[in-house]
């Protein structure tokens, strides 16, 4: 299973076209305080596109029903989230991607009514 992200590169490296996201698929997991996997990256070391996708990819399977369990409501997820900031997740983009998640709360929540 850790070994995903490296075989998700190399399958990504025999087409040119798709040589662009190698650095997402290949550190999605790292994690903001070096102990992620594959290469231990660390802080800013880490690529950008890869840490907004770690965050995405975190949220949607905590909030996603799974064989061994039921998904976390969003508020939880995002209390879960927060405990890791400064570990698993840069703290400044956590915060912005909390804060897109509570505008688009919002805006549902708006839609709804009208």
């Amino acid at each position: 299973m850790m070994r995903h992200t490296e075989y998700g590169a190399e399958i990504l490296s025999k087409a040119s076209s798709l040589l662009k996201y190698i650095p997402v698929v290949r550190h999605h997991h790292e994690w903001h305080d070096g102990t992620g996997f594959p290469d231990g990256l660390s802080g800013d070391q880490i690529p950008l596109s890869a840490a907004v996708t770690s965050l995405a990819d975190i949220f949607d399977a905590m909030t996603s029903d799974r064989p061994y369990r039921k998904a976390l409501s969003k508020e939880e997820a995002i209390r879960r989230m927060q405990d890791l900031s400064g570990k698993q997740f840069h703290p400044d983009l956590l915060k912005k991607f909390i804060k897109l998640i509570k505008e688009e709360k919002n805006r549902q929540s708006q839609e709804s009514k009208e």
